[in-house]
């Protein structure tokens, strides 16, 4: 194996003839795909054009049954009525009616059409369809059967079968008139009608019976009804005896285009049309004709219907093929994409191969390639020629194990034992000789990697000369500098220990200065009332030296005794107040001085403990601040009050030295609630100035102020942060924004941690 850069990177003719081979296969891959797809497409339109006309087939053979099936009923029916009339005129047709001329031959034809009339009163109706019988003899006169037939039943012009007949004695044929309906009851009826002939052959007249159109009707409703077709009874004429669901009137060019289709055709068949039912829907039609009678019987489905099964399966045939086809286009166009990254992999390839060549030659790092199974190398670069000054004619096909180049043959050894026991070496350090004699460290590693079926392995050797001496030199320096760190360690823990000394000194001097400031407040307050004191207590006493004066007269005044008795009761009572509220104020300074100056824990009352501390508090910022009190009453805490108070007692100092601009006035809101039975929640906050959010996450660290000289410490709202973490176990949390005003809120225990 060479590492030399392959050729056809230097050929780019080759790459392009290459790159035109590649595309044929996309190329014939797209044409086959494209006549798949046309193949696809004409199958299934041919598929769908056999099945339509495999349904409409199916459905005109259906239909010409169905059709044969209605043609044997009104044959049937018919055929019941002719047999009717048949047997009349067969009994007819035995009379002898005689033979003469003049008067014997009209009486004989009187005696015939009496006999008739007889024939006609006693074969009454017993059929379902016939219901009625009539004789009309040659002079237009009729005689009907009694019950269904009076004279009046129907008039004349409905019944054109009777001159027809009468004027045509050759007609031997049964005759089918129009359907009418019957004056009397409005029921539609067929008439049929056939001459009469004596035995001698003479026409004496005619015989006529009707059927009802409604058995017909109802029938053909039923099978309309089932078959969600059309059913009509048509006359060669093309008149509609009977139909369901609605039968067409007259005889339109439509409709006699229709039976003019059918007088054509054969017995029975089938077409398309939509004008010979009469509504112009297209249909399927199927008929059949009654042999011996000139009626059709017509029967036709919407080829919405007859289609209706057809285009759901050509819907479903042209849905499969889209998706087969899309499925077929994606799959290939997916094959198109691996092809071309097949290629675009194979190209990246080459040229990977090329820059791996280029990477190995000019690496920094002396790199080997070598034969694992002959030790011997394959190729080396150029940083490596450099390292042991050789040539590469000189070096390729040398060892790596070559003993010239090893100075201690137990690392050599070790070299050779690894590679092959681990198939890796890492990072061996050996001193290794050049070919001119001069030795240097070197790290050795070694990789070993299969490739075409053959062992190879990557050598790499770093040169570490400088290193170690670095090394060396940094470890002297370590050593030095461990005992400078040592002094430094030991000049740090003093200045740490100073450090916290001025913290606790702070700490208590910002304690101190608390206190003093409540003491000087304390004392302000109680001179008020003191200086009132003292100074109704002098004008007590001057009402009791006037009054005493009054009572040594010889005759003391009434009235001025009871003024100056007034006046030292009113003075007596105003004093009682003044150190009345002088007392009140030393009994809460001393329960809040003695909780501010020791870290004494008890149990005590919140809401109580509050109120004594905003009374403490109010010479602080009653000239130009309120302060408002929403505390939740029965709040019993076990903890430390001092740390509490002095908490609070921050929060109200930093509001009135930082909440509020000067010569305006603001105001505060203190307040606790209950959070649950273990915890309990203070809130402290100001309408004032706020604080920018760049101050606001350095307000709890300790030194911070934003009045630095003007008398602020920047220890009170770390002491705060340090009391409520550490000495009553809670946490404390502040928002504020500029203008928002702030708001500072604690969540304690109600029983603090032991410390």
């Amino acid at each position: 194996m060479s590492l030399r850069p392959p050729a056809e990177a230097q050929q780019p003719g080759l790459r392009d003839g290459s790159s035109g081979t590649a595309r044929r296969p996309g190329l014939i891959l797209s044409v086959f795909v494209g006549l798949t797809t046309v193949a696809i497409v004409a199958q299934t339109v041919w598929a769908i054009r056999q099945d339509r006309e495999l349904t409409l087939a199916t459905e005109a053979a259906n239909g010409r049954t169905t059709a044969r099936l209605l043609e044997e009923h009104a044959s049937q029916q018919l055929a019941v009525a002719a047999a009717r009339l048949d047997a009349i005129a067969v009994l007819v047709a035995g009379m002898d009616s005689g033979s003469g001329t003049g008067a014997d031959a009209a009486e004989s034809l009187a005696r015939s059409e009496a006999r008739i009339r007889g024939l006609v009163e006693d074969q009454l109706s017993t059929s379902r369809s016939a219901g009625a019988l009539q004789y009309v003899n040659l002079q237009g006169q009729r005689w009907a059967s009694p019950v269904d037939f009076p004279a009046f039943a129907a008039p004349g012009e409905l019944r054109e079968f009777i001159p027809e007949l009468l004027q045509h004695p050759e007609r031997k044929n049964l005759l089918i008139g129009k359907r009418f309906e019957r004056l009397i009851d409005s029921e539609a009826v067929l008439p049929l009608a056939r001459n009469l002939y004596d035995a001698q052959g003479r026409h004496l007249g005619l015989i006529s019976t009707e059927l009802t159109i409604a058995y017909f009707k109802s029938f053909y409703a039923s099978v309309a009804r089932n078959s969600q077709a059309t059913v009509q009874m048509i006359t060669s004429a093309g008149q509609a005896v009977a139909g369901a669901p609605s039968l067409s009137s007259g005889a339109p060019a439509a409709v006699q285009a229709g039976l003019d289709r059918i007088q054509a055709g054969p017995e029975e068949g089938s077409f398309e049309d939509s004008g010979l039912l009469g509504d112009g829907r297209p249909r399927l039609v199927s008929y059949r004709k009654l042999p011996a009678h000139p009626l059709v019987i017509v029967f036709g489905r919407d080829m919405s219907l007859v289609l209706g099964t057809w285009q759901d399966r050509a819907h479903d045939r042209l849905l499969f093929s889209g998706v087969f086809i899309a499925l077929h286009l994606l799959l290939t166009y997916y094959l198109l994409l691996h092809m071309k990254r097949l290629q675009g992999s194979e190209q990246r390839l080459r040229d990977s191969e090329a820059k791996f060549v280029a990477l190995f030659q000019h690496a920094p790092i002396p790199l080997a390639l070598m034969d694992a199974g002959q030790h011997r190398l394959i190729e080396v670069n150029e940083a490596m020629l450099r390292l042991f000054d050789i040539n590469r004619a000189g070096w390729i096909g040398a060892s790596p194990l070559d003993p010239r180049h090893w100075l201690d043959p137990e690392r050599r050894e070790r070299y050779a034992r690894d590679l092959q026991q681990q198939g890796q070496v890492d990072s061996l350090e050996a001193e290794l000789r050049r070919v001119n004699g001069t030795l240097f460290t070197a790290l050795i590693s070694t990789r070993l990697l299969q490739s075409g079926g053959q062992s190879l392995g990557i050598v790499s050797i770093i040169d570490v000369t400088q290193q170690r001496q670095i090394e060396r030199q940094m470890g002297e320096l370590n050593t030095q500098l461990e005992a400078r760190v040592q002094q430094r360690t030991q000049h740090l823990e003093e200045a740490l220990n100073t450090v916290k000394s001025m913290q606790s000194e702070l700490v208590r001097t910002e304690k101190m200065a608390a206190l003093g400031s409540l003491v000087a407040g304390i004392a302000h307050e109680l001179n008020t009332p003191i200086g009132n004191g003292v100074t109704v207590a002098s004008s007590i006493q001057a009402y009791a030296d006037s009054l005493s004066a009054e009572l040594g007269v010889e005759r003391p005044r009434r009235s001025r005794m009871a003024l100056l008795i007034g006046s030292i009761q009113s003075g007596a009572d105003i004093l009682v107040r003044s150190l009345d509220r002088a007392a009140h104020l030393i009994t809460s300074f001393k329960h809040v001085a003695v909780d501010q100056s020791s870290d004494q824990r008890r149990p005590f009352d919140l809401r109580h403990v509050l109120q004594e501390l905003a009374l403490m508090l109010e010479p602080m910022y009653r000239k130009q601040h309120r302060l408002e009190l929403d505390l939740a009453p029965d709040l019993e805490m076990d903890s430390y009050p001092g740390a509490l108070t002095q908490v609070l007692t921050n929060f109200v100092s930093n509001a009135v030295s930082h909440a509020f601009a000067p010569g305006s006035s603001g105001l505060m809101r203190l307040s606790s609630r209950a959070l649950d039975s273990e915890r309990l929640e203070i809130c402290f906050s100001d309408d004032g100035v706020g604080i920018t959010a760049e101050h606001l996450n350095h307000v709890f660290e300790p030194f911070f102020t934003t009045k630095l000289g003007q008398g602020g410490s920047g220890l009170g709202l770390s002491i705060v942060y340090n009391l409520v973490t550490s000495v009553l176990g809670g946490s404390i949390a502040i928002d504020s924004a500029p203008g928002q005003g702030t708001r500072l809120r604690l969540l304690l225990p109600r029983q603090a941690p032991l410390k």
